[in-house]
């Protein structure tokens, strides 16, 4: 009480109309129209039970309210953002507004994306390998697993050490679903899954600090659809200025916190690797949403799209003899050793013309 609220409000939901929420038979399948992904709204009537108010009440706030926005209806877990000190919660639609991203919720059919929790639950526990990185001079195994999936034009890239493993038609069917979503919002990217990167986190102490993708096959500006099956943890974009990098100096950047709960993707676009990194930050067991079946186990599938050919002009060995990794920070391009897989790492670093 004490608040006007309006009498007109707005929910969000987001995914596939029941109408069409039904699970391809292959990969190749027809695969009913997405509608784009993006957030439906209708208004309600303000009746008691909507608003939370007698009867009286309401006739009051009607009165009280005339000429207000619209109050807008949050999700319980809501993307918030952090800047200037602040953190406040926002609404998916606002999303795209504070960085380069689109939350879709209940992305997949819920059939698809049971049943492709329950494939991969088995398979990333028995196959899905930590990797070796060398942090600060230092050799560490990344405290997650991961696994690659091809779908198209497998690399050829022999300093990814991560397994490989040919997609169940689970996987090609969510691609598919994936692929028709980004045409819906952009179909001028002409985006098509090559691959996804398969993450595995066991509780809240698996994470991956903050950073952006290298792009020697992704090439500059890719898109990067990101799938969440299981618990739930927290997905983070950091704005990241000219000359910041990493953690550092980065007390007032603007951070938006996405939860992830199962079957919620979230699609990077335009300079999101240039021009901010992401993390998935360590959180205490109680603070992670567990899942029915997963329980605290969280599966990250990344749909990526392989554009070598963008990259190949910046081919080149840094001092360690091993192919650099091209990256962007400021806005610019650079070559620098490439930690993943490797012993140890040279201070080669090189700024791309």
């Amino acid at each position: 009480g004490g608040s006007a609220a309006s009498e007109a409000f707005s929910l969000e939901v987001s995914g596939l109309p029941p109408s069409k929420r039904t699970l391809s038979a292959s990969c190749n399948a027809d695969v009913a129209a997405l509608g784009g992904g993006a957030a439906k709204r209708w208004k309600g009537s303000g009746s008691e039970e909507e608003l939370g108010t007698s009867a009286s009440s309401s006739t009051r706030l009607r009165k009280a309210s005339a000429g207000l926005m619209p109050l807008v209806r949050l999700w319980n877990h809501p993307v918030t953002v952090r800047a200037n000190g602040r953190e406040r919660p926002v609404p998916d639609a606002e999303l795209p507004s504070l960085a380069p991203a689109t939350l879709l919720r209940k992305v997949l059919p819920h059939e698809l994306a049971d049943a492709l929790l329950t494939q991969l639950l088995d398979e990333s526990k028995e196959l899905w390998k930590p990797g070796d990185w060398v942090i600060y001079g230092k050799q560490q195994t990344t405290p997650r697993s991961s696994g690659v999936y091809w779908f198209e034009g497998a690399s050829s890239d022999n300093q990814d050490a991560r397994p490989r493993m040919a997609p169940s038609p689970e996987l090609c069917a969510a691609a598919e679903r994936l692929r028709m979503a980004v045409a819906a919002m952009r179909p001028s990217a002409k985006w098509r899954p090559s691959l996804a990167l398969g993450n595995r986190y066991d509780g809240g102490s698996d994470c991956v600090g903050w950073h952006s993708d290298f792009l020697n096959v992704l090439g500059p500006r890719p898109v990067i659809v990101g799938l969440s099956l299981g618990a739930t943890r927290h997905f983070k974009l950091r704005h990241v200025g000219a000359g910041e990098e990493g953690a550092r100096g980065q007390g007032d950047a603007t951070v938006v916190s996405i939860p992830m709960p199962h079957n919620t993707a979230v699609i990077m676009w335009d300079d999101c690797q240039e021009a901010w990194h992401h993390a998935v930050p360590r959180q205490a067991d109680s603070s992670v949403g567990r899942h029915p079946k997963a329980g605290l186990v969280r599966l990250s599938l990344t749909f990526r799209m392989a554009r070598p050919e963008l990259g190949e002009e910046h081919v080149k060995n840094c001092r360690c003899g091993r192919p650099c990794g091209l990256k962007s920070k400021g806005g610019r391009y650079y070559l620098a050793c490439n930690p993943a897989g490797a012993t140890a790492q040279c201070s080669f670093w090189e700024p791309c013309a």
